[in-house]
């Protein structure tokens, strides 16, 4: 946990996140790799994921920050869920490919 990250700290969170050899994913519609193609060695690592609010997910600038995006692959038309979902999604699959 880093104590004392505010909103406006993010560059100091992942550095913060990078010192600690945390690899940093983000949740994002356009994600380089689908949630269920993310290899377990991958997970096995200290990993921080970020979300993005619902209406403007993560900026540019964020999504160049991490180390991969990862979306979740949804049949038929659907553009997105809503955050709360999302995030379980995310941290469900991560959960259950680490031993």
């Amino acid at each position: 946990m880093l104590a004392g990250a505010a909103v406006g700290d993010a560059a100091w969170v992942l550095a913060e996140l990078r010192q600690r050899n945390c690899q940093v994913l983000a949740a994002d519609p356009r994600g380089r790799l689908g949630l269920g193609q993310l290899d377990d060695s991958l997970l096995q690592r200290p990993t921080a994921w970020l979300f993005g609010n619902e209406a403007h997910g993560l900026t540019a600038a964020m999504l160049a920050q991490c180390d991969l995006t990862v979306r979740i692959e949804m049949p038929g038309d659907s553009e997105s869920l809503n955050l709360a979902t999302a995030a379980a999604l995310v941290l469900y699959g991560h959960s259950a490919k680490r031993p």
